[in-house]
């Protein structure tokens, strides 16, 4: 899921956790924004995410630097 999610233009890095049927995505986007992702790049990465698992219900996705940190971490 984190290679369809870095094909995408505006995506850098990607680090996905599955925990049942949410998803949660930390990125680094190529614009260097550490922010807020806009929607319609949100609902791209949930596409992509979702094409790996169809009992994905909920995609959670952030730019927040901590947050991707923290998720590196897990990784």
């Amino acid at each position: 899921a984190a290679n369809k999610v870095t094909d995408l233009k505006e995506v850098k890095h990607a680090d996905i956790i599955v925990a049942g049927n949410q998803a949660y995505v930390a990125v680094v986007l190529t614009n260097g924004n550490k922010g807020a992702v806009e929607n319609n790049l949100k609902k791209k990465i949930a596409k992509k995410v979702r094409s790996t698992d169809k009992n994905i219900d909920n995609v959670y996705v952030s730019a927040n630097p901590d947050f991707v940190e923290r998720m590196q971490g897990y990784g």
